[in-house]
Order: C-alpha cells, then structure tokens, then sequence
C-alpha cells in the first residue's frame, strides 16, 4: 500500500467529518423549515441525497 499523502490523517478526518456534520445540520433545517408547508421538496430530497453520498464516499476514505 502506499504511504498517505499526508502526514496526520487525523486532521483530514476531522475537516471531512465536520463538513458532514454542519450538512447534516442544514439539511435539518431545510426540512424542518419546508417540508410541513409542502415547499421545496426538490431541494430538501435533492440535498438529502447529496449528504447520503457524501458520507458513503466519506467512509471509504477513513
């Protein structure tokens, strides 16, 4: 295998766990905001879905 591209992994795991976690958050209040007035539901599925790849992709790189 060869040697990561950085030295601290822990850093880059952390700045990609972060984004997760404040998407994860903005997606909450997007669908806590729009979906009981039946608004926007493009946006909310389409962010949603976009958090669910995000965080696949994410766990094969940690």
């Amino acid at each position: 295998m060869n040697e990561p591209w950085i030295s601290n992994m822990g850093i880059v795991g952390g700045i990609l766990g972060s984004i997760g976690g404040i998407l994860g958050g903005v997606v909450g209040t997007l669908a806590s905001a729009f979906i009981p007035k039946g608004k926007a539901k493009r946006l909310v599925l389409g962010s949603t879905f976009l958090l669910l790849f995000y965080q696949a992709f994410y766990s094969q790189l940690a």
